[in-house]
């Protein structure tokens, strides 16, 4: 590849930029170019696949939509999401994302139907990420970065499953922000992680019942807050020890 511009013809073995009969496959090229292609324009791809290392970047201005019939990360691939739309996120149909595969959201426009399952999930934003309920499965780790705001949902139920750890590094994890009497159930596999100066809550109107679930170790070294209802709790479900520690008291 030439430069980073998936527009350029010149970045394509076949020397045509995809289209929406074509197969774009995007490989590693860390050892050759080091290009990583990056979309700042419209464009409609039939099948997109990252293979192994390679790194595909959606970054463009308002009115910029990129369309994906088919959508495959493979184990070792990235995709960036930097762009305040939903598509190619916006549904589960088509996409495979292997459990070691990473996708990065940095900008992101609310969903309004189900997700594809995510492999390991970024949630790296100084703003407002919403995902109104659709967020239901993370095989890998769900790690929030940046000193943004990470909204599970607004009113809606929330049935979110995270196979690996929870990292909570920077900013705000909310499980619902707005006034809701809905039920949650969180479940993570592994280590949960609140790290200093961030906070994980129900919400501050939030009155359901919000389970979260836990198969690892507790570390809190921030703020934890669920609501007051007296159904809601957090569950240690591991098949061997766990550990409860972090600098912060934690009330359960």
């Amino acid at each position: 590849a030439v430069n980073t511009d998936w527009n350029n013809a010149g970045n394509w073995s076949c020397a045509i930029v995809p289209g929406s009969v074509d197969t774009a496959i995007i490989p590693n090229v860390s050892t050759s170019s080091g290009n990583n292609p990056v979309i700042s324009t419209a464009q409609t791809i039939n099948t997109v696949t990252i293979q192994n290392g390679g790194i595909l970047t959606y970054q463009a201005g308002t009115g910029v939509t990129v369309t994906f019939t088919n959508f495959n990360i493979e184990d070792g691939g990235k995709y960036i999401h930097d762009r305040t739309a939903s598509t190619p996120l916006n549904t589960s149909i088509g996409r495979v994302f292997s459990d070691n595969s990473i996708v990065e959201i940095k900008n992101y426009n609310a969903p309004s139907s189900s997700l594809p399952s995510f492999g390991n999930l970024i949630i790296n934003s100084s703003g407002t990420i919403q995902m109104s309920g659709y967020l239901q499965s993370v095989n890998g780790d769900l790690t929030k970065q940046g000193s943004g705001e990470f909204r599970l949902a607004t009113t809606q139920a929330v049935g979110l499953t995270v196979s690996g750890n929870l990292h909570l590094l920077e900013g705000t994890i909310t499980i619902q922000s707005g006034v809701a009497t809905n039920n949650t159930n969180i479940v993570v596999g592994n280590d949960a992680t609140i790290a200093s100066g961030t906070t994980l809550r129900s919400g501050s109107s939030a009155s359901g019942i919000h389970f979260l679930s836990v198969g690892g170790n507790w570390t809190n070294d921030g703020t934890f807050t669920l609501n007051t209802n007296a159904n809601t709790g957090v569950i240690f479900n591991g098949s061997s020890q766990q550990l409860v520690g972090g600098s912060s008291a934690t009330e359960f």
